[in-house]
């Protein structure tokens, strides 16, 4: 696990993206729960970075890199390479956060405010 993290991180909300592409927009519901399953998942997938990058943070460098330069289209040299440091761990966690809260907070704004609890 520790050698594919960041990718499954990366690419989770993608496949949510995809999987989104292909339910009809009518279907708001399912649309809704396919929005916050992915978004937990990516949320979720990320909470075991925590304690590994703590437990590698006396390392110098990156951590969790994954990929080499120049292997992903060899003809044009470019590559995939990720990884993260201390700073970057920070700011993926925060934008992790605000990702899933953005989606659940979308979700209340679609609904829309509840009749009843506004009636006298």
């Amino acid at each position: 696990m520790y050698n594919h993290i960041l990718s499954i991180i990366l690419f989770t909300p993608l496949v949510g993206a995809v999987l989104l592409m292909l339910v009809p927009k009518e279907n708001k519901d399912a649309i809704r729960w396919i929005g916050n399953i992915f978004g937990f998942l990516g949320f979720a997938v990320s909470l075991p970075l925590i304690p590994w990058f703590w437990a590698l943070k006396d390392r110098a460098g990156f951590q969790f890199v994954e990929g080499a330069p120049n292997n992903w289209i060899p003809s044009i040299g470019s590559g995939y390479v990720i990884g993260i440091d201390g700073i970057s761990d920070v700011y993926k966690r925060q934008a992790l956060y605000s990702r899933e809260g953005m989606v659940l907070d979308q979700a209340a704004l679609e609904r829309g405010p509840e009749p009843e609890k506004y009636a006298k």
